[in-house]
Protein backbone atom coordinates (compact mmCIF):
# COMPACT_ATOMS: atom_id res chain seq x y z
CA UNK A 1 0.00 0.00 0.00
CA UNK A 2 1.35 3.19 -0.58
CA UNK A 3 1.05 4.48 2.78
CA UNK A 4 3.48 2.01 3.65
CA UNK A 5 5.95 3.85 1.61
CA UNK A 6 5.77 6.65 2.98
CA UNK A 7 6.65 5.30 6.69
CA UNK A 8 10.44 5.48 7.83
CA UNK A 9 9.93 2.02 10.08
CA UNK A 10 7.61 -0.67 7.67
CA UNK A 11 4.81 -0.90 9.95
CA UNK A 12 1.49 -2.74 8.58
CA UNK A 13 -1.30 -0.47 7.82
CA UNK A 14 -3.74 -1.65 10.05
CA UNK A 15 -1.62 -1.56 13.04
CA UNK A 16 -0.82 2.16 12.52
CA UNK A 17 -4.79 2.53 12.50
CA UNK A 18 -4.89 0.45 15.69
CA UNK A 19 -2.93 2.98 17.57
CA UNK A 20 -4.82 6.46 15.75
CA UNK A 21 -8.53 7.32 17.45
CA UNK A 22 -10.88 9.49 16.27
CA UNK A 23 -13.48 10.35 18.99
CA UNK A 24 -15.40 13.19 21.00
CA UNK A 25 -13.55 14.16 24.03
CA UNK A 26 -14.39 16.19 26.74
CA UNK A 27 -12.48 19.57 27.45
CA UNK A 28 -11.36 19.43 30.89
CA UNK A 29 -9.47 22.46 30.87
CA UNK A 30 -8.69 25.77 28.87
CA UNK A 31 -5.74 28.24 29.94
CA UNK A 32 -4.89 31.56 27.81
CA UNK A 33 -1.73 32.18 28.28
CA UNK A 34 -0.94 36.32 27.54
CA UNK A 35 -2.46 37.48 24.87
CA UNK A 36 -1.59 34.99 22.30
CA UNK A 37 -1.43 31.21 23.05
CA UNK A 38 -3.73 29.01 24.26
CA UNK A 39 -3.39 25.48 26.37
CA UNK A 40 -6.07 22.96 26.22
CA UNK A 41 -6.92 20.28 28.14
CA UNK A 42 -8.90 16.72 27.02
CA UNK A 43 -10.05 13.80 28.92
CA UNK A 44 -9.07 11.69 25.88
CA UNK A 45 -8.04 8.14 27.14
CA UNK A 46 -7.37 6.04 23.71
CA UNK A 47 -5.18 9.13 22.62
CA UNK A 48 -3.16 10.06 25.73
CA UNK A 49 -2.49 6.30 25.95
CA UNK A 50 -0.69 5.92 22.57
CA UNK A 51 0.55 9.61 22.20
CA UNK A 52 4.77 9.58 21.80
CA UNK A 53 6.82 12.87 22.32
CA UNK A 54 7.00 14.48 18.88
CA UNK A 55 3.70 13.39 17.42
CA UNK A 56 0.21 15.39 17.04
CA UNK A 57 -2.90 15.27 17.06
CA UNK A 58 -6.11 16.68 14.78
CA UNK A 59 -8.89 19.25 16.78
CA UNK A 60 -11.96 20.02 14.60
CA UNK A 61 -13.46 23.49 15.85
CA UNK A 62 -16.75 23.13 17.09
CA UNK A 63 -18.02 24.25 13.49
CA UNK A 64 -15.88 21.79 11.78
CA UNK A 65 -17.05 21.08 8.44
CA UNK A 66 -18.80 24.89 7.78
CA UNK A 67 -17.04 27.14 5.47
CA UNK A 68 -12.97 26.84 6.32
CA UNK A 69 -13.15 25.49 9.57
CA UNK A 70 -10.85 22.59 9.01
CA UNK A 71 -9.38 20.46 11.58
CA UNK A 72 -6.30 22.16 13.24
CA UNK A 73 -3.18 20.26 13.48
CA UNK A 74 -1.13 21.00 17.31
CA UNK A 75 1.43 18.47 18.91
CA UNK A 76 0.74 17.13 21.87
CA UNK A 77 1.97 19.46 24.75
CA UNK A 78 1.61 16.20 27.56
CA UNK A 79 -0.38 13.27 27.58
CA UNK A 80 -0.93 11.46 30.60
CA UNK A 81 -1.64 7.52 30.17
CA UNK A 82 -2.70 7.07 33.92
CA UNK A 83 -5.05 9.90 33.66
CA UNK A 84 -6.34 10.01 30.14
CA UNK A 85 -5.43 13.69 30.73
CA UNK A 86 -4.23 15.13 26.20
CA UNK A 87 -2.75 18.64 26.36
CA UNK A 88 -2.56 20.47 23.12
CA UNK A 89 -0.75 24.15 23.15
CA UNK A 90 -1.16 26.99 20.07
CA UNK A 91 -1.05 30.34 19.25
CA UNK A 92 -3.98 31.90 18.66
CA UNK A 93 -3.67 33.05 15.20
CA UNK A 94 -6.06 32.51 13.08
CA UNK A 95 -10.11 32.05 12.95
CA UNK A 96 -10.27 28.05 13.58
CA UNK A 97 -7.49 28.70 16.59
CA UNK A 98 -9.31 32.01 18.11
CA UNK A 99 -12.48 29.69 17.86
CA UNK A 100 -10.40 26.97 20.20
CA UNK A 101 -9.41 29.35 22.24
CA UNK A 102 -12.86 29.96 23.27
CA UNK A 103 -14.51 26.75 23.91
CA UNK A 104 -15.12 26.40 27.40
CA UNK A 105 -14.14 23.33 29.78
CA UNK A 106 -17.59 20.62 29.39
CA UNK A 107 -17.64 21.32 25.69
CA UNK A 108 -16.48 17.93 23.93
CA UNK A 109 -14.47 18.03 20.64
CA UNK A 110 -13.31 15.70 17.81
CA UNK A 111 -9.61 14.74 18.12
CA UNK A 112 -7.63 12.67 15.77
CA UNK A 113 -4.67 11.05 17.02
CA UNK A 114 -2.14 10.67 17.96
CA UNK A 115 -0.14 10.93 14.13
CA UNK A 116 3.16 10.96 13.33
CA UNK A 117 6.41 9.06 13.78
CA UNK A 118 7.37 11.09 16.96
CA UNK A 119 10.94 11.78 18.34
CA UNK A 120 13.77 9.33 19.39
CA UNK A 121 14.80 8.89 23.10
CA UNK A 122 17.81 11.51 23.63
CA UNK A 123 21.31 10.85 25.20
CA UNK A 124 21.72 12.77 28.41
CA UNK A 125 23.52 16.09 27.93
CA UNK A 126 21.61 16.60 24.87
CA UNK A 127 20.48 20.01 23.63
CA UNK A 128 17.34 20.77 23.03
CA UNK A 129 16.33 24.55 20.84
CA UNK A 130 12.58 26.04 20.39
CA UNK A 131 11.24 29.23 19.27
CA UNK A 132 8.15 30.48 20.22
CA UNK A 133 4.92 27.69 20.07
CA UNK A 134 7.71 24.99 18.72
CA UNK A 135 8.07 24.39 22.34
CA UNK A 136 5.46 22.07 22.41
CA UNK A 137 6.52 19.12 21.06
CA UNK A 138 9.83 19.58 23.12
CA UNK A 139 8.00 19.90 26.55
CA UNK A 140 6.41 16.39 26.34
CA UNK A 141 9.96 14.98 25.30
CA UNK A 142 11.77 16.59 28.32
CA UNK A 143 8.90 15.35 30.31
CA UNK A 144 8.64 11.92 29.07
CA UNK A 145 13.10 10.97 29.48
CA UNK A 146 14.84 11.63 32.85
CA UNK A 147 18.16 11.91 31.60
CA UNK A 148 19.98 15.66 32.05
CA UNK A 149 19.07 17.94 29.28
CA UNK A 150 20.12 21.17 28.35
CA UNK A 151 17.32 23.53 26.70
CA UNK A 152 17.51 26.66 24.30
CA UNK A 153 14.37 28.79 24.33
CA UNK A 154 13.52 31.88 22.20
CA UNK A 155 10.67 34.01 21.65
CA UNK A 156 9.99 37.73 20.42
CA UNK A 157 8.97 38.88 23.60
CA UNK A 158 9.02 38.11 27.34
CA UNK A 159 5.26 37.66 26.74
CA UNK A 160 5.63 34.84 24.48
CA UNK A 161 8.06 32.35 26.61
CA UNK A 162 5.76 30.11 27.80
CA UNK A 163 7.22 27.14 29.71
CA UNK A 164 4.85 26.03 32.21
CA UNK A 165 6.54 26.57 35.48
CA UNK A 166 6.53 22.47 36.42
CA UNK A 167 8.74 22.07 33.35
CA UNK A 168 10.89 25.03 34.17
CA UNK A 169 11.35 23.56 37.46
CA UNK A 170 12.23 19.94 36.47
CA UNK A 171 15.19 18.42 37.79
CA UNK A 172 18.16 17.94 35.69
CA UNK A 173 17.02 20.56 32.95
CA UNK A 174 19.24 23.33 32.34
CA UNK A 175 17.03 26.57 30.59
CA UNK A 176 18.62 29.09 28.67
CA UNK A 177 16.33 31.61 27.86
CA UNK A 178 16.50 34.51 24.88
CA UNK A 179 14.20 37.26 23.84
CA UNK A 180 14.47 39.48 20.56
CA UNK A 181 13.69 42.34 22.89
CA UNK A 182 15.95 41.58 25.36
CA UNK A 183 12.73 41.90 28.47
CA UNK A 184 13.76 38.44 29.34
CA UNK A 185 16.98 36.25 29.38
CA UNK A 186 19.81 37.26 27.23
CA UNK A 187 19.32 39.49 23.93
CA UNK A 188 18.76 38.06 20.79
CA UNK A 189 17.35 35.23 19.32
CA UNK A 190 17.64 31.25 21.15
CA UNK A 191 20.40 30.37 17.82
CA UNK A 192 22.12 33.42 19.29
CA UNK A 193 22.70 31.45 22.78
CA UNK A 194 24.56 28.93 20.86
Amino acid sequence: MWVEKLLWKKVPLLEVQKRISLGQYTLLEKEIIGSHYCRLVFLAPPVAGEAQPGQFVMVYPPAAGAGNMMPRPFSVFAADRETGRLTVFFRIIGTGTAMLSQVEPGLELKVMGPLGKGFPVPPAGSLLVAGGIGIAPLVFLAASVEVDLNFIYGAVTGEELSCPPDFINRSGLFLHEATEDGSQGEKGSAMDLF
